[in-house]
C-alpha cells in the first residue's frame, strides 16, 4: 500500500507539472472542498463555449499572440474571468463556492441536529458496548483498510492527520447521524463521513438484555508513507 502511494505520488506529480510547448496549461481547484474541479465550462470572449475541463480539473488552450479573456462556469461556483497572454505556461484558477452551498457542505460534515440527538442517549456503565464485526465475519479494521479512499487532492498535497467521526448506533445495528467530531481538512472529513455511512450493520449496544442506541466515537487515521 505504501508503495502504490509513493508511486502514485511521483506519477501525478511528473505529468501535472508542465503544459506541452506552445500550450497554456489551465488548472481549477476548490480549496474548500480541496479538489480539483471536472467538467467546468470554458467561454472565449465572444460567450462561445471552447471546451471542459477534465476529471484533474485540468485544460489545455494554445498559446495566444494577443492577451484574450476567458470564463470559467460551473452550477454552484461564482464565474471566474482569467486574462492569458503569450507568456503563460500554467495557471492555477481557484472557484469559490457559493455561499449557500458552504452552508450545506458545513451540514454534511457537522450536523448540529445530529449532535443534539446524541447529547440525548445517555450511556451509562451498564450499557454493553456496540461493535463492529463478530467471529467469522468482517472486522472494523479490515473494513477501514479495504474501503478507505486516500482522496487525490490530499495526496498531491501532502493533507494527512487524524479524523473523529462521531456516530449512533441504533437499536437494529444501523449507523446514523454521522458527524465530524475533530477534523482535519474538507476533503478527509468528508471521506470519514462516508465510509461510515457505507458500513454494515453494528451489533448493538446492549443494556439489561435489551438492545439500544449508543453512540460511537471513531478516529480514522489519514498517512501519507
Amino acid at each position: 500500500m505504501k508503495s502504490i502511494l509513493l508511486f502514485l505520488l511521483i506519477f501525478l506529480t511528473c505529468n501535472l507539472s508542465f503544459a506541452k510547448k506552445g500550450e497554456v496549461r489551465i488548472n481549477l481547484t476548490d480549496d474548500f472542498q480541496e479538489m480539483y474541479i471536472a467538467n467546468v465550462q470554458i467561454f472565449d470572449e465572444s460567450n462561445n463555449l471552447i471546451g471542459k475541463t477534465d476529471n484533474g480539473g485540468d485544460y489545455y488552450l494554445e498559446s495566444p499572440k494577443t492577451p484574450i479573456k476567458i470564463r470559467f462556469s460551473k452550477v454552484n461556483y461564482l464565474d471566474t474571468v482569467i486574462t492569458i497572454n503569450s507568456k503563460s505556461n500554467s495557471i492555477f484558477v481557484k472557484m469559490k463556492l457559493l455561499p449557500d452551498v458552504i452552508i450545506k457542505l458545513n451540514g454534511v460534515i457537522r450536523d448540529e441536529a445530529c449532535i443534539s440527538e446524541m447529547l440525548k442517549i445517555k450511556n451509562d456503565s451498564s450499557v454493553v458496548d456496540p461493535y463492529y464485526g463478530s467471529p467469522g465475519k468482517e472486522t472494523l479494521f479490515n473494513y477501514l483498510s479495504k474501503e478507505l479512499i486516500y482522496p487525490l487532492f490530499a495526496i498531491e498535497h501532502g493533507i494527512e492527520g487524524k479524523v473523529y467521526v462521531t456516530f449512533i448506533v441504533e437499536a437494529d445495528g444501523t449507523v446514523s447521524c454521522a458527524s465530524i467530531l475533530k477534523g482535519v481538512s474538507y476533503c478527509l472529513d468528508i471521506e470519514a463521513i462516508r465510509i461510515v455511512k457505507a458500513m454494515s450493520k453494528w451489533i448493538p449496544a446492549q443494556k439489561n438484555g435489551v438492545s439500544v442506541r449508543s453512540v460511537c466515537n471513531l478516529p480514522l487515521n489519514f498517512k501519507l508513507q
